[in-house]
């Protein structure tokens, strides 16, 4: 029906900008029917139809559109041309999505939308997770890192961010590395977060004390092979060892605990198994079979080397702990409903029961917490609430065997607020350079992403520890409602009801170095305060 192919070639190659010799090339083909561009715009469209060129016609189709752009990707997915799913929830739930799945009592022609997935992921925890991992990954110059969070009651996933970041509405524009979902989908050696899951299989093998010390000397040798901690730490207790995060000692512990018993307490933590049916493509991560074990593996795999594991399976692992031993799997997909919102599947949390006693759950949340009160995790710590965590710095294995010189993983995992916790949170940061620690670089972005999730999920703010009982004074700074007082010398079992107005008042958030009375402040005495006001308090 084309008349005259090298003038239409000629004007539908400047509307379109494609090479005209290109068009001329399809307009000749003998065809019936040729496609000369999909999905264009509307107004390129008009432009075409104003032409009035007989043969050239137009078939409307649906296009998917992600209009949030670069949040959740990694979890989304894209489609291709033809609205198949390619990658996420686009492809695991394409037949859902596509409404090429037959139900039981839907009209089929009500299916030409296809079905809704509903996810567990509040955009709001998703866009924080992304805007203080995004920021952490170009701080420290790391090709990628991932922050996951799930909720510690039913273990529904929160947000699962990954850096970087890339937009699917022009998927095709990013590389394979940018469209990866890291930490799930590509496990990692976790390194001493998972001390804690030692800890657990050593009070759970009933023959734990308490009280017991063990030498944290700086290295041990097993079979050869030399293991070494950052620190020389003394005698020291099975808790110090975690709060410390010594090597050494935690190795020295373990020495009380069969191969078989740590083995089957990682695998009741999820670990050696995917954890979430729904997450498209999740990793299972490694944990050999104890037959497989090597003379020094047991010593090994209780400070986090010699296996891999996934951010949910850290998640959903330290959710477990937070309340208080109860493992329940994550989950990604809330609900299926039809187009107008009739739901025909809805998902519940799944449990595998109590895995640790309630009282060993107690003191595992207990070690926990020392952590971030003086241990390694103190830059974990969130102004106003109590958390626990663990931090972790852990060597890139490679592919050769042995470990990448330089290469490590930093994260941090935790839950907060301690006593009543609502979210489980994992940080990762991969290759950072410079900074590398766990608590240097990864609890600061726990502590960042906690402080606005808490609230958003409306967790009151616990009163501000006094952290001398019985030193409370009358002594209080003055304050005039609206500009800073002046709290130098003053300590902080003396202010703590001002601090607490104050938080109150302009939403602030405080920082504190040191013990002991104020020296300096940030903003200084008589500055105007503002909404969201940071205040950083130096004590001697």
């Amino acid at each position: 029906m084309i008349e005259d192919p090298e003038k239409t070639a000629d004007l539908l190659a400047d509307i379109l900008q494609i090479r005209r010799e290109y068009l001329l090339s399809r307009l000749v083909l003998p065809r019936r029917f040729i496609w000369i561009k999909r999905k264009l715009p509307e107004t390129t469209a008009s432009r075409i139809g104003a032409l009035k060129i007989k043969g050239l016609g137009f078939k409307n189709e649906f296009q998917r559109v992600y209009p949030y752009e670069t949040l959740a990707p990694h979890i989304l997915g894209f489609t291709d041309i033809d609205n198949n799913g390619l990658s996420g929830i686009e492809y695991s739930q394409n037949n859902y999505l596509s409404g090429a799945v037959d139900v039981e009592n839907v009209d089929a022609s009500s299916l030409s939308y296809g079905f809704n997935i509903n996810l567990t992921i509040d955009k709001n925890i998703q866009h924080i997770a992304e805007k203080y991992l995004n920021e952490a990954v170009v701080a420290h110059n790391a090709p990628r890192g991932a922050v996951v969070i799930t909720d510690v009651k039913n273990a529904r996933i929160l947000a699962c961010a990954v850096s970087p970041t890339y937009n699917p509405n022009y998927y095709y524009r990013y590389t394979s590395f940018q469209r990866a979902s890291f930490s799930v989908v590509q496990s990692f050696e976790p390194g001493s977060t998972m001390k804690i899951f030692s800890a657990a299989a050593w009070l759970e093998s009933g023959r734990a004390d308490m009280n017991k010390k063990y030498h944290g000397s700086g290295e041990i040798t097993i079979y050869d092979v030399t293991i070494r901690s950052t620190h020389v730490n003394g005698w020291i207790t099975m808790a110090d060892a975690v709060r410390l995060s010594c090597n050494v000692a935690v190795i020295r512990a373990m020495q009380d605990v069969r191969k078989t018993e740590l083995d089957s307490m990682l695998r009741k933590f999820g670990f050696g198994d995917r954890v979430c049916p729904d997450f498209p493509g999740e990793s299972s991560g490694l944990l050999r079979p104890v037959k497989e074990w090597s003379g020094i593996s047991k010593s090994s795999i209780s400070i986090g080397q010699e296996l891999s594991v996934t951010s949910l399976q850290l998640a959903a692992a330290y959710g477990a702990i937070a309340n208080g031993g109860v493992y329940i799997e994550p989950s990604l997909i809330d609900s299926i409903e039809l187009n107008n919102g009739h739901k025909i599947q809805q998902f519940y949390p799944k449990s595998r029961g109590r895995i640790i006693s309630r009282e060993n759950g107690e003191i595992l949340r207990q070690m926990l917490k020392s952590v971030v009160e003086s241990g390694t995790g103190k830059n974990a710590a969130v102004p106003g609430y109590e958390v626990a965590g663990k931090t972790g710095t852990a060597q890139i294995s490679s592919s050769r065997g042995g470990y990448i010189e330089g290469a490590y993983t930093a994260s941090f995992a935790g839950f907060a607020p301690y006593e009543e916790p609502l979210i489980s949170v994992v940080v990762i940061l991969d290759q950072p350079v410079g900074l590398i620690h766990g608590g240097e670089i990864a609890a600061p972005v726990f502590s960042k992403v906690v402080s606005e999730v808490l609230p958003l999920m409306g967790a009151g703010v616990a009163s501000i520890a006094n952290p001398v009982p019985g030193e409370r004074s009358e002594r209080m700074p003055q304050f005039d409602g609206h500009t800073m007082p002046d709290f130098t010398g003053y300590r902080l079992s003396e202010v703590t009801s001002l601090l607490n107005h104050l938080q109150s008042k302009f939403d602030a958030s405080f920082s504190f170095s040191g013990t002991g009375s104020i020296m300096q402040q940030f903003p200084e005495p008589g500055t105007a305060l503002t909404k969201k006001q940071k205040i950083k308090f130096q004590m001697r």
